[in-house]
């Protein structure tokens, strides 16, 4: 899998990577390093072929990508399209979270996002986790 996932070649780039952190990163890793969220461990700036990811939880195959305003620049979505194609073929779910929702409203909008991405198909009404699973309202 080292063919596609966290490429020797790419590691320095993505380790000047983490220094250049917008502030949004900053306050979402800090909701989320350390098994906080659901107790899943996420890795920061992951490579996936060449494609470097904000964060990755690699126990549930979920992508966690912040978007500021490079992303809406000329060619910026499709770009992303591209890129999130690629990532979905490895069998991984994408989700976008605008930089501003994680200024607004850091603890509620972040945990909005992410919990509701670790939803179980809706029968179950229980949230999938690392381990263990948790009663979730649907």
């Amino acid at each position: 899998m080292t063919l596609h996932f966290n490429k020797s070649e790419s590691k320095t780039a993505r380790r000047k990577l983490p220094a250049g952190m917008p502030a949004a990163e900053v306050m979402l890793w800090s909701k989320i390093k350390g098994r906080k969220l659901l107790g899943c461990k996420f890795r920061r700036q992951y490579g996936i072929d060449q494609y470097t990811l904000d964060f990755y939880s690699p126990e549930i195959k979920l992508a966690v990508e912040l978007d500021g305003a490079s992303h809406y620049r000329a060619g910026g979505q499709d770009f992303d399209r591209r890129r999130d194609a690629t990532i979905r073929s490895f069998g991984i779910r994408v989700i976008r979270i605008l930089n501003g929702d994680v200024y607004d409203k850091p603890g509620w909008r972040v945990g909005m996002y992410l919990s509701g991405s670790l939803r179980a198909p809706r029968r179950t009404g229980h949230l999938k986790s690392c381990g263990t699973t948790h009663a979730g309202a649907d």
